[in-house]
């Protein structure tokens, strides 16, 4: 009975463990070679290599009949933003636009895939695609590459499979970037060492893997399917903070003084809008004891729980740094695409849910301009088309910064006081918001002592002697206390904490106050934004109760006095301020 089990299943029986002598490891057959006409490019190196080897091509079949000409074009194939720069640098390579045919698999045969173009916005795709045509561009659209064929060692022809005829593509080189997979080598090995591969290397919330010597990160991987975080994979981050975290916990396993220096820790403060703060609870997983005196009871004790904490679900990391795409597109246009991290939805999704902020859009002599505002006024998405070169390292700044930190953006876009944004955040009074400097100065604000607040500058916002300090403290703390949205009596005036945690507070209370408002009585209905009138008003109270204008003024000051010798430009302070 058990030898008729083991033939129908394929012999499973007669096959041998890994752990055996005998075992010897499958081999793949070899891939074979990729013809020399035929580029794939994964890197900057890469893509240098395949255009010097595309000149000498050139070059050696220049007066034959397999020369490169209108009849033998350069083809490139694929639907994402690096075609589109492969193009423009094939242009400014020196090759003529009848000689570049572009085929675009696009949309996919799958009717259940998004219909998406790889830029997520019409605007753009339409101009790009102008573009293409305007230049002579050949475009083969909704074709699939079937097969190739060969002469010694470089293709010659493509065959195409359009949705109702074939077509037949002479071919001098090919740029592919169409289907993303593994190497066979790299599948090979992970498989062969005995580590888990599910579509990538499986891994856990602080990159570990099934063998506790092997680590792994980035868009190879994917998390356990017990986490249920197929939506925070690697890939859909800023890879910069995936190896920062990576970096960080090595350092912490391999340095043992680091254990002791808190700005070392994955969870420390600098770090919290990136990761996550539930790490806290995975750590006790991974420490290690010396289990020399550990009586043997206590020892299968540990082990029971150590395997409890590598099954249960755990928290993965979160990262909050954006995605920042630009390239040169064809037609020398410069693109940008600056997006808050995770999956991207298709743009008519986004624009149909709720609460959804405002838009912000200029289109001043071609150069288009997406300003994205989430319902908390923040920017949350930037798209450039430009005509004009622009600096994406000052741009990819914006995200995550309010609105009024650039003198009050919306309302002045609202009444047509601005007409082009490129334009608006290139003024020179905005430079400080793109320095090092302006990061620390917001530090400084988060981080003063509201209760010490006075003691910061000697101005006309602040009292100099003890006495005048006791009659404004205790003057806040009348007005404070007559708040009923502040929470802070007069006993707790000296020791409100520091401005960040104050306003923490603040909004929390009003979170919790709102939310009882609304199951209780559901008349007032919350405007898009959540800015009622009540609300702001209670903000502009509490505001004036914590000495928010004090605060920020003082700061600003001491920053501009710093800064005046490096930036010409930076308003003088006046002495009464400093």
């Amino acid at each position: 009975m058990t030898s008729n089990v083991c033939r129908k299943k394929g012999n499973l029986c007669d096959r041998i463990p890994m752990d055996n002598p005998k075992y010897q490891p499958d081999k793949l057959p070899q891939p074979p070679e990729m013809p020399e006409n035929v580029m794939l490019i994964n890197s900057l190196f890469e893509a240098n290599l395949s255009m010097r080897k595309l000149m000498c091509l050139i070059s050696e079949s220049k007066n034959t009949k397999h020369c490169l000409s209108e009849e033998n074009p350069v083809v490139v194939y694929g639907e994402c933003l690096e075609v589109y720069s492969c193009m423009a640098a094939l242009l400014e390579l020196g090759l003529a636009p009848s000689t570049i045919a572009f085929v675009e698999p696009f949309p996919p045969d799958d009717i259940n895939a998004l219909r998406v173009n790889c830029f997520n916005n019409e605007t753009v795709d339409e101009r790009v695609q102008a573009n293409l045509e305007q230049l002579g561009i050949r475009v083969y659209r909704r074709c699939i590459l079937f097969s190739w064929r060969q002469r010694n060692s470089r293709v010659i022809r493509l065959n195409l499979m359009a949705p109702l005829h074939a077509i037949r593509l002479p071919c001098f080189a090919l740029f592919y970037y169409g289907l993303k997979a593994i190497d066979v080598n790299a599948f090979k090995a992970i498989t062969e060492c005995g580590l888990v591969y599910d579509g990538g290397l499986v891994v856990g919330p602080l990159f570990e893997t099934n063998d506790p010597h092997v680590y792994g990160a980035g868009s190879c991987t994917r998390y356990s399917r017990r986490l249920h975080a197929a939506r925070r994979e690697h890939s859909y981050y800023c890879s910069e903070d995936v190896g920062e975290a990576l970096a960080r916990f090595f350092l912490q396993k391999l340095d043992p003084f680091v254990i002791g220096n808190p700005e070392a820790d994955l969870t420390a403060s600098e770090l919290l809008p990136r990761y996550s703060s539930s790490l806290l609870a995975y750590k006790g997983s991974q420490v290690s004891v010396d289990d020399t005196n550990v009586p043997s009871a206590t020892k299968i004790a540990l082990s029971l729980e150590r395997r409890i904490n590598l099954t249960r679900w755990q928290p993965v990391m979160k990262f909050g740094s954006p995605i920042l795409q630009c390239a040169t597109l064809v037609g020398s246009m410069y693109y940008m695409k600056l997006r808050k991290p995770g999956p991207e939805l298709p743009m008519e999704v986004q624009l149909s849910m709720p609460h959804q902020g405002h838009t912000l859009i200029t289109d001043k002599s071609g150069n288009y301009f997406r300003l994205q505002l989430n319902d908390l006024h923040c920017v949350e998405s930037v798209t450039c088309l430009s005509k004009k070169n622009f600096s994406t390292e000052v741009l990819s700044q914006l995200y995550g910064k309010h609105e009024s930190f650039f003198n009050k953006l919306l309302a002045r876009f609202e009444m047509g006081g601005i007409d082009d944004l490129y334009s608006f955040f290139t003024q020179p009074w905005m430079g400080a918001l793109y320095q090092e400097t302006f990061d620390e100065l917001l530090r400084d604000i988060n981080e003063q002592d509201v209760g010490t607040v006075y003691d910061l500058v000697k101005s006309r916002f602040t009292l100099v002697d003890e006495t005048s300090k006791s009659i404004v403290t205790s003057r806040h703390s009348s007005v404070c206390s007559n708040i009923p949205s502040c929470g802070f009596g007069p006993k707790e005036a000296k020791n409100l904490g520091t401005f960040r945690s104050v306003i923490d507070r603040f909004v929390a209370r009003r979170t919790s106050s709102a939310q009882i408002v609304t199951i209780s009585s559901p008349v007032e209905v919350r405007r898009e934004c959540g800015q009622g009138a009540a609300i702001r008003g209670e903000a502009r109270a509490f505001w004036n109760a914590v000495g928010g204008d004090r605060i920020v003024m003082a700061h600003i000051t001491r920053y501009l006095a710093r800064n005046t010798v490096t930036n010409l430009h930076y308003a003088t302070s006046k002495p009464e301020f400093i």
